[in-house]
């Protein structure tokens, strides 16, 4: 059975003039649906990734990830009815990314989707859009998302493992100076647009060499955020950083 990845998100808002929690939906004239936005990833993309572009592609929203909210996955008919291909769709609970923040700065520009594709995009409240949603699925999702935001740490921190270095018997330096390989630096810039898609503000390293410091380096070059140093978990200054609400955080394995 073929498997198609799919990611999409439920976009959320405050409407402050109303005081109700809205999301984002998508109207497609071909299927005469409302549902939320998603599309395919690309070959070697990351759900992350796919996620913010195809919300971008199909809405103009440019959102910033805050988690997994869940997956739906379903069988879609293949040419005589015997054959299956299955749909696997990411959703991840997003929000507005700001025009004005640095990471807005470093995306990339994006396509947005024909009226053939989507030809309405309407920020609706959340009970609206149970009536509104087309598919049992996507109407269930809605449920799972707004007991999720009631009970949601709205902290987002995530850990790494270091891009690959050389080998310390192919370095003649300091161990501490191990620079990242082709690879690594590789790993390093596709991270940096993970890091982008959860809307990263504090980057993290509890070791000095310099391949941890080189993993971070081309988001920080980027948006322009300092990567800081913190002697372990324990350190006081690195839990009074994790525990200031709505903080977005990175850090490498040690």
């Amino acid at each position: 059975m073929e498997k198609i990845e799919s990611a999409g998100a439920v976009v959320h808002r405050l409407n402050e003039r109303t005081g109700v929690v809205e999301v984002l939906l998508v109207h497609r004239p071909r299927y005469k649906d409302w549902s939320f936005p998603k599309g395919k990833l690309d070959k070697n993309e990351l759900a992350e990734i796919a996620a913010c572009r195809e919300v971008c592609e199909e809405t103009g929203v440019a959102i910033v990830l805050d988690k997994l909210l869940g997956q739906v996955s379903y069988a879609i008919p293949g040419v005589r009815d015997l054959l299956h291909r299955r749909k696997n769709i990411h959703y991840y609970i997003a929000h507005e990314l700001p025009r004005s923040s640095p990471i807005f700065k470093m995306r990339s520009p994006v396509k947005p989707a024909s009226d053939k594709e989507i030809d309405a995009v309407r920020w609706v409240g959340v009970d609206e859009a149970s009536n509104m949603l087309t598919y049992r699925d996507d109407q269930q999702l809605i449920k799972v998302f707004c007991s999720t935001l009631e009970l949601s740490d709205s902290r987002v921190i995530l850990e790494f493992e270091p891009a690959k270095s050389i080998k310390k018997s192919k370095w003649h330096g300091k161990k501490k100076d191990l620079p990242l390989t082709h690879k690594g630096k590789a790993e390093a810039s596709k991270l940096s647009e993970v890091l982008s898609s959860f809307g990263i503000e504090n980057l993290v390293v509890f070791s000095r060499k310099w391949f941890h410091r080189q993993t971070f380096e081309p988001y920080a070059l980027e948006t322009g955020i300092k990567i800081r140093y913190f002697k372990n978990k324990e350190d006081a200054n690195y839990k009074r950083l994790i525990s200031k609400p709505k903080v977005r955080v990175a850090l490498l394995k040690k």
